[in-house]
């Protein structure tokens, strides 16, 4: 053995950063996948190893018999298992023992077989349970800022049922005031608030309403004016994403309206010929019916088939497979005329002309062989309405008798006006009281779409092509409206929206209409909690500034309310599903909306409480119009609890922008409001309510079926969470918390995903897929090439919190959620370089050491050596504080060095 003094500078100290990915996903039927066990402990026992089938990785097995939970979720063991092995043991022992001290010779004083007992020992010990411990694990878990019912004792004894802030309520908030402001300018769109970029999403499922559509009005009296009808050219553009196909193989998939113009024209979604591995249809093509051939239905049409009968004859269609499932498409269906390109229109594709048609007519509005327009002739009157997303299957007939009576101007009857806000229109016999009977909707469209555009003229590819990236901005929307520009829906939220009933509960409508300025209504989300989409909000054609009717999607008032959650009862009603589902946020990367075309009134970066921009803010008060504030979404309110505060001393949030004394502008959208910790010391029952924030006993009192939020009675809103909680900030949230046990030190940007493949209500047909963008940002990534831009939530990395904002996704991961994401953890490595240096090391202590040659190979110079088998590091006291051992002893010759790197992680 030999002693050198070790250099320091041979010392080294490595650093690798690791990226270990993480996969954790959550069934309905609340099994987990890539949940962390607390424990680690791989025991085979002797029979385990006989027995492969019962081994359990990682488990530890336990005698405990301690009964702390029934279920077993959290007890040590099963008692039923511990109570056989230990009657075997016992046994054992009586059987043992008799046999020692007079026993009968092996078969037990009672007659009984010791043998067979310590058989059943032995076999026995695999159904021991395991330990209690080892059964717990980390799971990531979703939270989502409700309220929580609890019952509490009053002072006189007597139990009461009272809402209150959930913990859930306590976090989001802490989310939102605290890593949201702490991360503005670090992570991208870092505001309480979304982006204001939107689908609209039509699909048909046993959970949603079929037989519906949007319409907007167009009333014509007969002049040949109409808006959305054009004559002798047109051209139609969107963006389609055929995301939805036929449930089996063996289905045909059913032709869906886009666009509907009674009598003029049908543009709709039908298969192709492509089909994807598991049989169902993933390629389709474009439809497009004109004149009195609009008035056969899309299903009745075989495209490639001669057509037969005259109400087939101008039916043309793009190539086939001419669209891809689940990837965004670029429209444009064009004919200028007889004049224009000889006739001949055209389907455009992505930028490119993918089939041609000719039209032998002056007028698609004309039935073949006639020159003038139909009006009021027999009975027929003027379409008056576009049908967007289904097929309007009826004749326009204007008969006086009402059960035969199927005018469309009817959907814009008197009872609608007042009810949905919606124009009226005139029949040819003035006023009407009510919708059409006898009619067909059958032809719902199954897809996404979005930046709908209907001009009066032939758009040629270079026009098309100048603005199929990009939206309408403010100056090139009035250079187009003052062209043939005839209908724009973007869609926007935008806060102008026509007066309307909503829904104050569950299937309950307000008496008088309100004006409505959210996403969302916030009257059901925080009376009940419940999510009620203002659709209207949504569906603004900013070329007339008309709004449509939502045909059979704005909800139910006769089912029956009960006393689960309000989604819960809203997805009962196929109606509202469908209308909570007709707008999700956009995916499509190959487009950028121009939001210039939002400025309202006196634009400013600084708008008031009164202004029309004040919903396009962030959360330092400043005009974003991309985004769609969700702060203050009582907009303007002084909700008071009953019996309490005047209006000095509302929980309402201060008007902003807010200036302070030194005269800085103060953050318009955190409430200062905190809760008093402090209870009445005589036990005064309403001062613990009101200094605790929970909803008083009156409250209570006025409920019809239930003691939770889903079911207030009362007319007038109350905003019973806004009360229980003090915020008045967007609670249809989503959070996930995922402990650093999954990540280390960090989640890597750029690598979370998070998925829900069956989005509740939808009937297993809307998938979401959320991934980040690498700064922060959430976005919808459904699609091949997705928007990054487009803002739904934000990952906070260093603290595993993901926070899903978009109100359009308040059910996601209530049934499953699977999240995919890579950590980030530090693996330090110590280094050290010992070296055996040439001249020494050349000889040893040990007494039977001989001078040899190494080998006896004929050239081998040397002749002595030494075998080297350990290296050990000393502390200057001479204590061994490292040792390594080679695999085989090393040969060092005199006129060797040999470098040994030794190498530890810690």
């Amino acid at each position: 053995m030999a002693i050198l003094k070790f250099d320091k500078k041979s010392d080294f100290v490595n650093r690798f950063t690791l990226h270990p990915s993480r996969s954790f996903t959550s069934a309905s039927d609340g099994s987990v996948t890539g949940s962390i066990k607390l424990t680690q402990f791989p025991v085979r026992t002797r029979v385990d190893l006989d027995d492969s089938s019962t081994f359990q990785q990682g488990t530890r097995h336990s005698l405990r018999s301690d009964q702390y939970v029934q279920d077993g979720s959290t007890a040590f063991d099963e008692i039923g298992a511990v109570t056989k092995y230990v009657w075997n043991v016992w046994w054992l022992q009586t059987f043992v023992s008799e046999s020692i001290f007079g026993g009968d010779g092996g078969t037990g004083g009672d007659g009984g077989d010791w043998a067979y007992s310590a058989d059943a020992v032995m076999a026995d010990v695999r159904n021991v349970p395991i330990f209690g411990p080892d059964k717990k694990t980390f799971e990531i878990t979703r939270f989502t800022p409700y309220l929580e019912t609890v019952t509490l004792d009053t002072t006189a004894g007597i139990p009461t049922s009272l809402s209150i802030s959930s913990t859930g309520s306590y976090r989001k908030n802490t989310i939102r005031k605290h890593l949201f402001r702490d991360n503005t300018g670090t992570f991208r769109k870092c505001d309480w608030a979304y982006s204001n970029a939107h689908t609209i999403n039509f699909f048909t499922a046993s959970s949603v309403e079929s037989s519906c559509a949007v319409i907007y009005p167009d009333p014509t009296g007969s002049t040949g004016t109409a808006n959305y009808r054009p004559d002798s050219g047109f051209t139609f553009e969107f963006y389609i994403n055929p995301r939805y196909t036929t449930d089996g193989d063996a289905e045909e998939f059913h032709a869906g309206t886009i666009l509907h113009y009674s009598s003029a024209y049908a543009l709709s979604l039908v298969s192709g010929s492509s089909r994807a591995l598991d049989g169902r249809p993933d390629g389709f093509r474009l439809l497009l019916q004109l004149s009195s051939s609009a008035d056969a239905t899309p299903s009745s049409i075989t495209i490639g088939s001669q057509p037969s009968g005259w109400d087939k004859r101008m039916v043309y269609s793009s190539s086939d497979n001419s669209l891809t499932k689940g990837k965004w498409h670029h429209c444009a269906v064009r004919w200028g005329g007889l004049n224009v390109q000889e006739g001949t229109g055209s389907f455009v594709i992505d930028g490119v002309v993918d089939s041609e048609f000719v039209i032998p007519s002056a007028s698609i509005t004309a039935p073949p062989g006639q020159t003038a327009y139909v009006g009021f002739a027999a009975n027929t009157e003027d379409a008056n309405a576009l049908f967007f997303g289904n097929y309007y299957e009826a004749a326009n007939t204007g008969s006086s008798d009402s059960t035969k009576d199927a005018r469309v101007a009817r959907f814009f009857n008197s009872k609608a006006v007042t009810d949905e806000g919606v124009m009226e229109v005139q029949g040819a016999a003035g006023a009407l009281a009510g919708d059409p009977v006898a009619y067909g909707f059958t032809h719902k469209l199954n897809a996404e779409l979005h930046e709908l555009r209907i001009f009066k003229e032939y758009r040629d590819i270079n026009q098309i092509g100048d603005f199929r990236s990009v939206g309408f901005g403010e100056s090139q929307f009035a250079t187009e409206k003052s062209g043939s520009l005839a209908l724009y829906v973007p869609p926007f939220f935008i806060m102008e929206a026509p007066d309307n009933k909503i829904f104050f509960r569950p299937f309950k409508l307000s008496t008088p209409v309100r004006a409505q300025r959210t996403p969302y209504q916030i009257t059901m989300s925080f009376n009940n909690e419940g999510f009620v989409l203002n659709h209207s909000n949504f569906f603004r054609d900013f070329v007339t500034k008309r709004y449509p009717r939502f045909f059979n999607l704005t909800g139910s008032t006769s089912l029956t309310v009960d006393g689960r959650h309000a989604n819960d009862q809203l997805r009962d009603d196929p109606a509202m599903n469908a209308r909570n589902f007709l707008i999700l946020p956009n995916d499509n990367g190959s487009f950028s909306p121009d939001y210039t075309l939002l400025k309202t009134g006196t634009f400013t970066l600084q708008p008031t409480t009164a202004s029309l921009l004040r919903r396009f803010v962030n959360d330092r008060s400043v005009t974003d119009l991309s985004v769609i504030s969700l702060n203050r979404m009582l907009g303007g309110r002084y909700p008071k609890r009953r019996g309490g505060f005047a209006p000095e001393g509302s929980l309402y949030e201060p008007a902003y922008p807010e200036v302070n004394a030194a005269g800085e502008f103060t953050p318009a959208f955190w409430s200062v409001w905190r809760f008093d910790e402090s209870i009445d010391e005589a036990g005064d029952w309403d001062a613990v309510l009101e200094s605790k924030r929970v909803i008083d006993p009156a409250w209570v009192d006025n409920m019809l079926e239930s003691n939770s939020p889903s079911t207030p009675a009362e007319l007038s809103p109350r905003f019973y969470v806004f009360e229980a909680t003090g915020d008045e900030s967007s609670n249809q949230a989503v959070f996930f918390n995922v402990s650093n046990v999954f990540y280390g030190k960090g989640i890597k940007p750029g690598t979370v995903t998070v998925s829900d493949t069956n989005v509740m209500g939808s009937n297993n047909k809307i998938s979401i897929v959320l991934k980040d963008d690498g700064f922060g940002s959430l976005y919808r990534a459904n699609s091949p090439t997705p928007n990054k831009l487009h803002s739904v939530g934000n990952v906070f990395y260093n603290n595993g919190i993901i926070a899903i904002k978009s109100p359009h996704l308040f059910q996601f991961g209530s049934g499953s959620f699977s999240i995919d994401f890579q950590g980030t953890q530090d693996v330090f490595n110590r280094e050290i370089l010992v070296e055996a240096p040439k001249n020494l090391l050349n000889t040893s202590s040990n007494p039977t050491f001989q001078k040899l040659a190494p080998t006896d190979d004929a050239n081998e110079t040397a002749d002595e050596f030494v075998y080297i088998t350990t290296v050990l590091l000393h502390d200057e006291d001479m204590n061994v504080i490292g040792r390594a051992t080679v695999a085989d002893p090393i040969v060092k010759r005199t006129t060797d060095a040999i470098t040994f790197r030794l190498k530890k992680d810690f």
